[in-house]
């Protein structure tokens, strides 16, 4: 199988876009933040482009788990799982509300590795985001296909521990209308994030997940707020256990003031590690 599957590495795509001042008003509404008035030509928050240049296709199209069977450039896999495994961004110059943007899709890798249920198939999709003729964003992103969990291995490996000894935390009640929003900016149609019963019954989950993404966002907000003078250059993340809805989770971060860079994580309500990042500035926080 990986052997057909990576003759698909290298396959390219564009899509285009505009960066709305509407739809960074709701990304807003949703984390809670106050962006004041949005008008043409002000930078938008990093990491905030992934709510453009969105893949889309049919309702009739959707498997059972509610995605895209084949999403953009992706080859159909035979495994019935999918999760997003992380990111990693570099920022090259702002996006800003008004610009026109095209973002350039490549499968830059697909991976087979073991897992605890079988094989797992792991495709790296390279997304860059350009505007003016000008590369502003570049995001290089780990969608894991998984074969099907029999009910015995639902539960995830037993914990790590979160870091402690943060310059800055955050705790958060995640809810189900907060995952509906962030699915509905995203167009994200899986449904794990709204639909119980499928969550329950057939991902043999305990609630509804929170999205990655949606926990990266939050760290990189924690990010502008522990360095809001300093140029944000790289950020990457990786999830390590899931985060489910209406249980506490915290965010915290850790500064290195001497090389520039900050380690993030997200905890569960019970401590243990679910999602790790860094950050990398191009110049100090003064």
């Amino acid at each position: 199988m990986l052997e057909e599957l990576r003759e698909h590495v290298g396959r390219r795509a564009e899509i285009a876009d505009q960066i709305t001042s509407t739809a960074i008003r709701r990304l807003g509404l949703t984390l809670d933040r106050d962006l004041g008035e949005l008008k043409d030509g002000m930078p938008i928050p990093p990491g905030w482009h992934g709510i453009f240049c969105i893949w889309s296709d049919r309702t009739a199209a959707l498997s059972e788990d509610g995605l895209p069977r084949s999403p953009d450039i992706l080859p159909e896999i035979p495994l019935p799982r999918r999760m997003f495994g992380g990111a990693r961004m570099r920022f090259h110059a702002p996006l800003r509300v008004g610009d026109p943007i095209v973002c350039t899709s490549e499968i830059a890798d697909i991976k087979q590795r073991p897992g605890s249920g079988g094989d797992m198939v792991i495709v790296v999709q390279r997304h860059s985001f350009s505007s003016h003729g000008t590369l502003k964003v570049v995001e290089e992103q780990d969608i894991i296909h998984l074969p099907a969990t029999p009910p015995s291995l639902g539960n995830p490996p037993p914990p790590k521990m979160a870091p402690g000894g943060s310059d800055l935390s955050e705790t958060i009640q995640p809810d189900p209308r907060l995952l509906f929003r962030f699915s509905a900016l995203t167009f994200n149609s899986h449904r794990i994030h709204y639909d119980l019963p499928y969550a329950r019954e057939i991902e043999h989950l305990p609630a509804l997940m929170v999205q990655g993404k949606l926990l990266a966002m939050m760290l990189l907000g924690l990010v502008e707020k522990l360095a809001p003078k300093a140029t944000l250059q790289e950020f990457s993340y990786r999830s390590v256990r899931p985060v489910f809805a209406d249980r506490p989770f915290t965010i915290a971060c850790k500064q290195n003031r001497t090389e520039g860079t900050v380690a993030l994580w997200a905890a569960d309500a019970d401590g243990a590690l679910a999602q790790t990042a860094s950050a990398k500035f191009s110049n100090a926080d003064s």
